[in-house]
């Protein structure tokens, strides 16, 4: 005789097996689930580190700014942050310029189109631009940041010779004297 089709089938040990799991032996999946979380967070540690020792090579990010101006910033706004200029070439060029600095702000019309930066003194004093400050070897820049797209001279003196690296993407350009940078010009 053959079984009916639809007669129940009986039950066999791997079906038990599967229900059981299921509810009682939750457990064994307990260390896959700490391995994926350890993963992640070694992971996201790790890209955290990555990111702020190579992150403006790997992900460069353009500088729009230089010590609290923005470009793009109108003359009021300027006049309200950083006061009156020290004096000006003419209406477009204002500069401040205090014991280790000249700062430069170039504008047309209204709007701020170059800011610039030149240490005088103590080069430490200064905030990191694209991870560069001034007073860092030629070295340094071009580790943190990759070749520059361009570079020129300009003759500053008899024998010495200002070196300007460009940086089209970052927006910046980093002079450079002595094989320090000493200058900073944000476009």
């Amino acid at each position: 005789m053959e079984p009916a089709e639809n007669a129940p089938q009986p039950k066999t040990g791997l079906h038990k097996s599967r229900k059981t799991l299921g509810r009682r032996k939750w457990w064994r999946r307990l260390p896959k689930v700490v391995v994926a979380l350890v993963a992640i967070v070694v992971f996201g540690v790790g890209y955290l580190v990555v990111d702020d020792k190579y992150g403006n090579r790997l992900w460069p990010k353009r500088v729009t700014e230089l010590h609290g101006i923005k470009i793009g910033a109108t003359r009021a706004d300027v006049l309200f942050k950083k006061g009156a200029p020290d004096f000006t070439d003419d209406d477009t060029h204002h500069h401040y310029q205090d014991d280790s600095s000249v700062y430069s702000v170039q504008y047309a019309g209204d709007k701020v189109i170059r800011l610039k930066l030149h240490a005088v003194g103590d080069y430490r004093s200064f905030p990191r631009v694209a991870g560069i400050v001034t007073g860092d070897y030629e070295l340094w820049l071009t580790r943190e940041l990759g070749e520059p797209d361009s570079t020129h001279d300009e003759e500053i003196a008899a024998g010495a010779v200002r070196r300007y690296y460009h940086y089209v993407n970052l927006g910046v350009v980093f002079s450079l004297e002595q094989d320090r940078v000493v200058g900073i010009i944000v476009e």
